[in-house]
């Protein structure tokens, strides 16, 4: 290395040399009596009182050979120890992906009889809506024909109060009927009481929002369209959670699990951090890409996030526990084998 020689201890004490103490992990200090270490206070050790050294360095369990280093070499190389631990180790994996709607929490507006849309009162898309809200009004010449039977059945059991109990009760099971077919095409009991309380015929009837959401998806040209029973006519999706949808490959699957959790950052919110819970791991690993598809589950309270955002995932799984670990500045890595050097002190 170039470096200038200085003089080697003596494998063993002379009897006229003072006995020089030095700090295990400091070994450029030298006293000429016992004490602690300026720099950590440990007690200081005698040199000269340990086992001499055999050719080439001292000697391991293991039958490795050491070398001794100079104290004044090790200052100048900035060499430092630690002691190894016993701890558990993560394995680190990192992917990205991207936010997409939660499927289950995404429903579809539709009716179950022919009709006629006279009145929408959702604007665009991205809006929010409520549940029961109205969505808009249909003209359905079923349900009007329906109602103006529920409302003879209504009078014909008013008429027959006080008729035999028979009677009465053939006029009552008239007036369920009625009611009954009405439910079944989504007439809500409001509208139901609207309609016996005010003795008339409602020309249209209002659709109304399922759930609490953003609307998605909405058919163009909507007013004055003429419906037909199981067409979407539009698509509510809840934003309160979210799917982020990542890939890992395949040796990184036995890592991860349903129910493992993950930590997730966006380049729309920089140094925020957010949770992420995985809920469905795809059966299938792509032959082009050597990956599964993962979806993760993350909470949108405050709405914050959108649907498309890019997110960077990690995972920490744990990988060993209560493994002997030291630094990884600490391995050398030849290619072949890993090795450490391992402190026996003085130098």
């Amino acid at each position: 290395c170039q470096m200038d020689l200085v003089p080697a201890r003596t494998d063993q004490p002379h009897a006229d040399t003072p006995p020089i103490w030095s700090c295990r992990d400091h070994q450029m200090i030298e006293e000429s009596s016992p004490g602690e270490c300026p720099i950590c206070g440990a007690e200081l050790e005698d040199l000269e009182g340990s086992p001499p050294d055999s050719g080439g360095g001292p000697s391991t369990d293991t039958g490795a050979v050491g070398v001794t280093i100079d104290p004044a070499v090790i200052q100048n190389m900035n060499i430092t120890t630690e002691k190894a631990v016993r701890r558990d180790l993560a394995r680190s994996i990192r992917t990205v992906g991207y936010l997409a709607y939660d499927e289950e929490r995404m429903v579809s507006v539709t009716t179950r009889y022919s009709g006629f849309v006279e009145r929408v009162y959702v604007a665009a898309l991205g809006q929010e809506v409520h549940r029961d809200q109205a969505l808009f009004d249909v003209y359905a010449p079923e349900l009007v024909q329906t109602q103006q039977e529920l409302l003879t059945a209504v009078e014909n059991a008013r008429r027959l109060h006080d008729a035999p109990t028979e009677l009465r009760q053939r006029a009552d099971q008239l007036v369920e009927a009625a009611r009954a077919r009405l439910r079944y095409w989504d007439i809500s009991e409001d509208q139901l009481r609207r309609i016996e309380d005010g003795g008339e015929v409602l020309r249209t009837v209002t659709v109304t929002a399922p759930s609490t959401g953003v609307v998605m998806k909405r058919l163009h040209g909507l007013e004055g369209m003429a419906i037909q029973p199981g067409i979407d006519v539009i698509h509510i999706a809840n934003m309160d959670k979210l799917w982020l949808t990542v890939e890992l490959f395949e040796d990184q699957l036995r890592w991860v699990s349903p129910g493992s959790h993950a930590a997730v950052r966006f380049d729309a919110f920089p140094g925020r951090d957010f949770s992420a819970q995985l809920r469905f791991i795809e059966p299938e690993i792509s032959a082009t890409t050597r990956t599964a598809q993962l979806t993760l589950e993350v909470p949108n309270r405050d709405r914050r996030l959108r649907v498309g955002m890019f997110a960077t995932v990690s995972f920490e799984p744990t990988a060993a526990r209560s493994a002997v670990s030291v630094p990884s500045q600490t391995v050398i890595r030849t290619g072949e084998r890993d090795l450490v050097v391992v402190a026996l002190g003085h130098g």
